[in-house]
């Protein structure tokens, strides 16, 4: 998921003891897609539980088929 991928670099610097991403050069265009992802994400999750929906229902599949 998108949202994951950007949480976990925003989180890399600090899993090093590093700086905050605040804190660090260029994280801004993480955090200006962190943010809003993390709302999106939750508004997801909300709308799908009121319509009664298991996650298992609405997250995508990824077949990979081999071709020789």
């Amino acid at each position: 998921m998108l949202y994951h991928h950007v949480d976990r670099i925003w989180e890399a610097p600090k899993r090093a003891r590093g700086p905050h991403p605040v804190n660090v050069g260029g994280y801004g265009a993480v955090a200006a897609l962190r943010d809003p992802l993390s709302t999106l994400l939750g508004h997801v999750e909300k709308v799908s539980a009121e319509a009664g929906d298991q996650p298992e229902d609405w997250r995508e599949r990824m077949v990979v088929e081999r071709n020789d």
